[in-house]
């Protein structure tokens, strides 16, 4: 072999390894965006998703049952001709207790023992203004 036909394999080496290379990174680049194009269409999908629930809260928020619901709860107001009962919490809790060992007992197979608590009216009136 003479220098010229190995000088030509020298080349075609080199040539080759360097298109192996080139070849390599962009087989590497491919697989790596196609990843990236993956997590950006679950993102999209879960930011589709979010959407769709903000649409759907909002068109309950300007809906007149949700309205009317914020204006009796926040506002304290009530409809022409209804009557408006307050009730103390400690009675709520009263009742809410009596339930919960009421519902305890029929779990049980216990005979039912609710207990009520008669509070006097001078001592609702003192612990709604005291308390």
């Amino acid at each position: 072999m003479n220098i010229t036909e190995q000088l030509k394999y020298i080349v075609a080496t080199i040539v080759l390894i360097v298109l192996t290379i080139n070849f390599t990174k962009n087989s590497v680049g491919i697989v790596e965006n196609s990843k990236r194009l993956e997590d950006l269409r679950q993102e999209v999908n879960s930011l589709e998703a979010e959407k769709s629930n903000l649409e759907n809260v909002l068109e309950y928020k300007k809906s007149d049952d949700y309205i009317v619901k914020e204006a009796r709860n926040s506002l304290n107001l009530q409809k022409p001709g209804e009557d408006v009962f307050v009730i103390p919490k400690k009675e709520i809790a009263l009742v809410v207790d009596a339930v919960k060992s009421e519902t305890a007992a029929s779990e049980s197979n216990k005979p039912k023992h609710v207990v009520v608590v008669q509070v006097p009216n001078y001592q609702k009136w003192f612990n709604l203004f005291f308390n």
